[in-house]
Formats: C-alpha cells, structure tokens, sequence
C-alpha cells in the first residue's frame, strides 16, 4: 500500500528505478538521506558566513543546530514511517528529545561552540547503521 508522502518525495526528486509498492522502497529512503546529508552539509557554509559577519560562536551554533533540526524535521516527514518512529525514539531516549539535542544540550556535555557548530553540519546516524 503507497505512501503518500515517499510518492511525493519520488515524484518531486525525480527518484528513477523506485517503485513503491513493488521492491524498490529502499531507493527512495536512500534518495531522502542523500538529499539530508546534502542540506545538513551545506549548515557548514552558513556558519561560515555568519562568522565572516561577526557574529558570536553561541549565535552561529544555535542558528546551525536549529537549522539542523527544521531539516530532521522536513526530512523525517517525508521518510518512510517506521524510519521517523526509531530516529524519534532513538533522539528521545539519547537526548531526552526526539527532534535532538539543542546547544544547551551540548554545552551541558562538555562540547565547544566550535564543536557543536561542526556536529550540525555532519549527518549523524552512524549508530543506526545510516
């Protein structure tokens, strides 16, 4: 039975090869991840340029990791709905959030700015075999 949203997600991403319903469910969870990792890559840019503006390491990590989070949120509504229940339940028993940690999280836990602002602009995931 189709999903509406991966159907979205296909259609609008041109995912060629996938057909949802039959065998192919996995291309368009491996296309909605390459996008993700793509988007959450590109935070590192923004922080960049925010620094080159002078703004304050505290100001760059929070709008990075709030950045960071909308695309958890964006992508994980688009995501098969199995893969959104473990990421929430994963993020809510680690952090104690299911959209993820926020930098007071961080700050509390011994990361620097700096460190906080390059952990938003790299996908995580690898302890969930992503």
């Amino acid at each position: 039975m189709p999903c509406t949203r991966d159907s979205a997600f296909a259609a609008t991403h041109r995912v060629h090869g996938t057909r949802y319903g039959t065998h192919y469910v996995g291309d368009i969870a491996k296309a909605i991840r390459k996008s993700y990792i793509r988007e959450v890559e590109n935070l590192s840019r923004l922080a960049h340029k925010m620094g080159k503006a002078g703004k304050f390491q505290r100001e760059i990590a929070e709008e990075v990791l709030s950045k960071r989070n909308k695309l958890k949120i964006k992508y994980r509504n688009i995501s098969p709905s199995n893969s959104k229940k473990l990421m929430e339940e994963r993020n809510l028993k680690k952090y104690g959030n299911k959209i993820g940690p926020d930098v007071d999280y961080f700050l509390k836990n011994g990361i620097s700015l700096d460190d906080i602002i390059e952990k938003a602009s790299r996908a995580g995931g690898q302890d969930m075999g992503l």
